[in-house]
């Protein structure tokens, strides 16, 4: 670890790997507060990498200002040297995340389900209120924390690929997720068949798919093709109606139609019928269901926003009792803009985004003196 990272935190152990780089546990020395310390490896190195990491920089600072407690705290940033290209970030630490939660049953009775669904939709309605899109929403991104004694809690985390949602169109190719770990399964139906960019309503999408994993105790969308996910949606809930599929010739999207009736073919006849939920989720109830199609309507302007996922009767008494998030979401906030992420991205240069990055880690430091989060610049 370099000096200025080994100065302040006392590293225990690695807790997790990716193509982002390492995580440790790890103590700061000055609070005795255990972090979840990320190093972002050779991030500074490209544009593309750079660009992402000002995004996911920028985006956390200013949602740690509302301290929204189902949204994952950044305590600290860390750039080494001018040298070195890696970044650190110190984020609160969490015991793990909600797909070991579930494999393990830490989360497994429908009360625990429902509170846990409620935090996740209350913090997917603060990154909406402030124009974020998440654009990857899966329970490998929710973070669990089990304090002694007390009742699972939950925090949306891992921004990287998040987007405002007034910046450059940036769609997410389903082909580049293809065989990798787990995200196509949470892609949204009208990402999967190319009609549209990512939106708020994907992220709802998204969410519904992790809490129908949460009742069946397990994934229930399954693939590793587009094909494959396509079809196990439909098998889930159902052929689109008539009127979806005119739609979608009316607007010439010929490609999805032949998608659609590819998979058609290869579902069971009793595809989406209310029997083929209860043995899909026999622990769930029926209302259980209603909130779970809600959110995973196939005509996207029919399905329910975070705030209505929070407002729907089966959640009331889950949401009442999280009054630290409902006084985030009762206050006017204005939507976030990110440096540079209205311009054209091959017309910045990486020592622009470099430059604008470590501004906003020295606005940081400024904020950590007047006890906010903080970073470091050697």
């Amino acid at each position: 670890m370099p000096e200025v990272v080994s100065t302040r935190f006392d590293v225990n152990q690695e807790i997790g790997s990716g193509a982002y780089g390492l995580v440790y546990k790890a103590t700061d020395k000055l609070t005795g507060e255990t972090v979840a310390l990320k190093r972002c490896m050779k991030v500074l190195s490209n544009k593309t990498d750079a660009h992402r990491t000002l995004r996911e920089v920028c985006i956390l600072r200013e949602l740690g200002k509302a301290r929204h407690p189902n949204l994952v705290q950044l305590k600290m940033a860390i750039k080494a040297s001018e040298k070195d290209k890696d970044l650190y970030l110190a984020f609160q630490f969490c015991d793990g995340d909600l797909r070991k939660a579930i494999q393990n049953s830490i989360i497994h009775e429908r009360n625990d389900i429902l509170r846990c669904l409620s935090q996740i939709a209350s913090g997917l309605a603060h990154l909406q209120q402030r124009g974020i899109l998440h654009r990857d929403m899966k329970p490998e991104n929710v973070l669990v924390s089990l304090p002694e004694g007390g009742m699972p809690s939950v925090c949306i985390g891992d921004l990287g690929l998040a987007r405002c949602e007034s910046s450059v169109e940036d769609r997410l190719d389903p082909d580049d997720f293809e065989n990798s770990a787990g995200t196509l399964p949470y892609m949204p139906i009208e990402i999967l068949l190319d009609l549209d960019k990512h939106t708020y309503a994907s992220d709802v999408w998204a969410l519904g798919v992790i809490f129908g994993e949460m009742l069946a105790h397990g994934p229930f969308i399954h693939g590793r093709k587009k094909v494959q996910v396509i079809r196990s949606i439909l098998t889930a809930i159902g052929e689109p109606t008539e009127a979806y599929m005119e739609q979608l010739e009316a607007d010439e999207q010929l490609p999805a139609c032949i998608q659609i009736e590819h998979a058609i073919e290869d579902i069971p006849h009793d595809a989406g019928s209310p029997e083929r939920l209860e043995n899909m989720f026999p622990a769930a109830a029926p209302e259980d269901f209603d909130l779970l199609l809600s959110m995973m309507k196939m005509e996207v302007e029919q399905r329910i926003t975070a705030a209505e996922v929070m407002r729907h009767p089966l959640l009331k008494p889950y949401v009442e009792a999280e009054q630290e998030g409902n006084m985030v979401l009762a206050q006017s906030w204005e939507p976030l803009v990110v440096p540079l992420d209205t311009e054209n991205e091959d017309s910045t240069s990486l020592t622009e985004i470099v430059t604008t990055l470590e501004q906003q880690l020295r606005e940081y430091q400024v904020e950590q003196k007047q006890g906010g989060c903080g970073c470091v610049l050697a």
